[in-house]
Protein backbone atom coordinates (compact mmCIF):
# COMPACT_ATOMS: atom_id res chain seq x y z
CA UNK A 1 0.00 0.00 0.00
CA UNK A 2 2.64 1.91 0.73
CA UNK A 3 4.19 2.41 -2.75
CA UNK A 4 1.32 3.09 -4.39
CA UNK A 5 0.22 6.34 -2.16
CA UNK A 6 4.05 7.30 -2.93
CA UNK A 7 3.23 6.82 -6.66
CA UNK A 8 0.25 8.68 -6.50
CA UNK A 9 1.49 11.52 -4.62
CA UNK A 10 4.47 11.60 -7.35
CA UNK A 11 2.25 11.30 -10.27
CA UNK A 12 -0.36 14.24 -8.63
CA UNK A 13 3.26 16.53 -8.45
CA UNK A 14 3.66 16.10 -11.81
CA UNK A 15 0.14 16.37 -13.32
CA UNK A 16 0.59 19.95 -11.06
CA UNK A 17 3.70 21.23 -12.70
CA UNK A 18 2.76 20.38 -15.99
CA UNK A 19 -0.66 22.37 -15.68
CA UNK A 20 0.83 24.89 -14.05
CA UNK A 21 1.46 28.03 -15.51
CA UNK A 22 4.82 30.00 -15.63
CA UNK A 23 5.09 33.44 -16.96
CA UNK A 24 8.43 34.75 -18.42
CA UNK A 25 9.50 36.52 -21.39
CA UNK A 26 11.22 33.37 -22.48
CA UNK A 27 7.65 31.39 -22.71
CA UNK A 28 8.07 29.05 -19.04
CA UNK A 29 8.09 25.93 -18.61
CA UNK A 30 6.34 24.35 -22.15
CA UNK A 31 6.63 27.77 -24.23
CA UNK A 32 4.39 27.15 -27.38
CA UNK A 33 1.96 28.97 -29.72
CA UNK A 34 -0.98 28.88 -26.85
CA UNK A 35 1.37 29.64 -24.25
CA UNK A 36 0.88 32.74 -22.47
CA UNK A 37 2.77 35.93 -23.61
CA UNK A 38 4.95 38.01 -20.90
CA UNK A 39 6.13 41.31 -21.95
CA UNK A 40 8.75 43.42 -19.27
CA UNK A 41 8.75 47.21 -19.38
CA UNK A 42 11.82 48.77 -17.08
CA UNK A 43 12.64 52.13 -16.29
CA UNK A 44 15.38 52.45 -18.89
CA UNK A 45 12.91 50.39 -21.58
CA UNK A 46 9.60 51.42 -21.02
CA UNK A 47 7.39 49.56 -23.61
CA UNK A 48 3.72 49.55 -24.96
CA UNK A 49 1.88 47.09 -26.44
CA UNK A 50 -0.65 47.52 -29.28
CA UNK A 51 -2.77 44.93 -30.63
CA UNK A 52 -4.21 45.53 -34.16
CA UNK A 53 -7.41 44.29 -36.30
CA UNK A 54 -5.36 42.96 -39.78
CA UNK A 55 -8.36 43.25 -41.70
CA UNK A 56 -9.14 46.99 -40.83
CA UNK A 57 -5.66 48.20 -39.04
CA UNK A 58 -7.33 49.57 -36.22
CA UNK A 59 -5.92 49.08 -32.88
CA UNK A 60 -8.18 47.38 -30.36
CA UNK A 61 -6.43 47.24 -27.30
CA UNK A 62 -3.34 49.34 -26.34
CA UNK A 63 -1.60 49.33 -22.94
CA UNK A 64 1.41 51.41 -21.90
CA UNK A 65 3.21 49.37 -19.67
CA UNK A 66 4.15 51.11 -16.26
CA UNK A 67 7.64 50.80 -15.62
CA UNK A 68 8.91 48.01 -13.64
CA UNK A 69 6.00 46.00 -14.26
CA UNK A 70 5.00 42.93 -16.58
CA UNK A 71 2.48 42.24 -18.80
CA UNK A 72 1.13 38.87 -19.31
CA UNK A 73 -1.24 37.97 -21.93
CA UNK A 74 -2.75 34.83 -23.35
CA UNK A 75 -5.18 34.22 -26.10
CA UNK A 76 -7.68 31.31 -25.78
CA UNK A 77 -9.71 29.99 -29.00
CA UNK A 78 -13.23 29.98 -28.51
CA UNK A 79 -13.85 32.53 -26.22
CA UNK A 80 -15.10 35.22 -27.70
CA UNK A 81 -18.83 36.38 -28.36
CA UNK A 82 -18.93 36.42 -32.14
CA UNK A 83 -18.43 33.91 -34.18
CA UNK A 84 -16.81 35.52 -37.16
CA UNK A 85 -15.69 39.03 -36.06
CA UNK A 86 -14.12 38.57 -32.39
CA UNK A 87 -14.08 34.41 -31.72
CA UNK A 88 -11.12 34.19 -29.62
CA UNK A 89 -10.63 35.78 -26.21
CA UNK A 90 -7.69 36.85 -24.84
CA UNK A 91 -6.70 36.83 -20.65
CA UNK A 92 -4.50 39.87 -19.36
CA UNK A 93 -3.01 40.91 -16.19
CA UNK A 94 -0.39 43.66 -14.95
CA UNK A 95 2.07 42.76 -12.34
CA UNK A 96 5.11 43.33 -10.57
CA UNK A 97 8.05 42.20 -12.88
CA UNK A 98 9.17 38.88 -12.18
CA UNK A 99 6.04 37.11 -11.04
CA UNK A 100 5.97 34.16 -12.73
CA UNK A 101 2.57 32.63 -11.98
CA UNK A 102 -1.06 33.75 -11.03
CA UNK A 103 -4.33 34.14 -12.54
CA UNK A 104 -5.46 36.72 -15.13
CA UNK A 105 -7.99 37.99 -13.97
CA UNK A 106 -8.80 40.44 -17.13
CA UNK A 107 -10.62 39.43 -20.56
CA UNK A 108 -10.94 40.88 -24.14
CA UNK A 109 -12.83 39.42 -26.62
CA UNK A 110 -10.53 39.75 -30.00
CA UNK A 111 -10.03 38.70 -33.42
CA UNK A 112 -8.80 35.45 -34.28
CA UNK A 113 -5.81 34.36 -34.67
CA UNK A 114 -5.03 35.24 -38.46
CA UNK A 115 -6.37 38.83 -37.98
CA UNK A 116 -4.84 40.37 -34.88
CA UNK A 117 -1.17 41.71 -34.67
CA UNK A 118 1.01 42.32 -31.55
CA UNK A 119 3.10 45.54 -32.27
CA UNK A 120 5.71 45.95 -29.47
CA UNK A 121 6.83 49.87 -29.04
CA UNK A 122 9.66 50.92 -26.93
CA UNK A 123 8.62 54.91 -25.23
CA UNK A 124 11.12 57.62 -24.40
CA UNK A 125 13.21 56.76 -21.52
CA UNK A 126 14.27 56.66 -18.77
CA UNK A 127 10.67 56.93 -17.27
CA UNK A 128 10.21 57.72 -13.57
CA UNK A 129 9.10 54.30 -11.14
CA UNK A 130 5.48 55.49 -9.67
CA UNK A 131 5.41 55.93 -5.93
CA UNK A 132 3.86 53.39 -4.12
CA UNK A 133 0.70 54.64 -2.27
CA UNK A 134 1.20 52.46 0.73
CA UNK A 135 4.59 53.10 1.10
CA UNK A 136 4.84 55.14 4.84
CA UNK A 137 7.16 58.14 4.68
CA UNK A 138 9.23 59.49 7.84
CA UNK A 139 8.44 63.05 8.92
CA UNK A 140 9.80 64.72 11.80
CA UNK A 141 8.43 67.55 13.85
CA UNK A 142 9.36 69.50 16.64
CA UNK A 143 9.10 67.10 19.23
CA UNK A 144 10.97 63.89 17.64
CA UNK A 145 13.99 66.62 17.27
CA UNK A 146 14.20 67.61 20.66
CA UNK A 147 14.93 64.32 22.63
CA UNK A 148 12.36 62.04 21.17
CA UNK A 149 13.08 59.35 18.57
CA UNK A 150 15.71 60.78 16.59
CA UNK A 151 18.94 61.26 17.78
CA UNK A 152 20.36 64.80 18.25
CA UNK A 153 22.86 66.03 16.14
CA UNK A 154 26.35 66.71 17.69
CA UNK A 155 29.84 68.11 16.89
CA UNK A 156 31.93 65.84 14.01
CA UNK A 157 34.67 63.62 14.95
CA UNK A 158 38.18 64.37 13.96
CA UNK A 159 38.79 61.25 12.45
CA UNK A 160 36.14 62.70 9.08
CA UNK A 161 38.41 65.85 8.56
CA UNK A 162 37.82 66.76 5.15
CA UNK A 163 41.11 67.76 3.92
CA UNK A 164 41.96 64.01 4.90
CA UNK A 165 43.92 63.85 2.13
CA UNK A 166 45.96 66.62 2.07
CA UNK A 167 48.38 66.36 5.31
Amino acid sequence: MVPFRRLSKTLACIALLTTAACYSPKGGWFPGPSSAQTFYSTVSEPVTIRLVDTRTETAFFELAIPAEQQFTMKFVTGGGDDPTQTPDQMLWMIWPMGTKNGRLRNQLTVPPASCRRVDYFLRAAPEEIPADPNHRMRTDTAATREGGHTPSGGVVPSSSNPNIYEE
